[in-house]
């Protein structure tokens, strides 16, 4: 082979190494994750009811659950804890429609979305960790929570 084809050669494989590591950094995918997850949680500003709540919540689980397994790995103990408290503001909304005390409904709700501003605000506070994927994570809720919200 001449030394031409040999360059050639090896220019190709270059190339092609490096359009085969494009796509989504970790990061990249982490914040696309909490957007998808900030906009579900802004949701629950809007929710009106205990069906839309309950819809809000669905949308929820699905963004957890549509995670990268490494996003996953960095933030599932902050994102835990962050269902955990949405599902049981969800749970007193509902309760609370069964009841015949409108007064309870609209505590609930006021409860709901406060719910939903607190973790607004926490993802802020769990951005000051040293994980990259984590930050970026956080971040991605912030800015799908205030696109929904402006």
């Amino acid at each position: 082979m001449t030394r031409s084809r040999i360059s050639a050669l090896f220019a190709v494989s270059i190339a092609a190494l490096a359009l085969g590591a494009c796509g989504e950094s970790p990061e990249d995918e982490a914040r696309d994750s909490g957007k998808d997850i900030g906009k579900a949680i802004a949701q629950f500003q809007t929710a009106d009811s205990a069906e839309q709540a309950g819809q809000a919540i669905d949308d929820f689980r699905a963004a957890v659950q549509n995670m990268k397994d490494e996003t996953r790995e960095q933030v599932q103990e902050q994102a835990e804890t962050q269902a955990s408290s949405l599902e049981d503001a969800v749970e007193a909304l509902q309760e609370a429609q069964t009841a015949t005390d409108s007064g309870d409904v609209e505590n609930a709700q006021d409860d709901l979305k406060q719910a939903g501003q607190d973790i607004r605000a926490q993802a802020q506070a769990f951005q000051s960790t040293n994980d990259s994927v984590a930050v970026a994570f956080w971040q991605g809720v912030e800015e799908g929570y205030d696109d929904e919200i402006d």
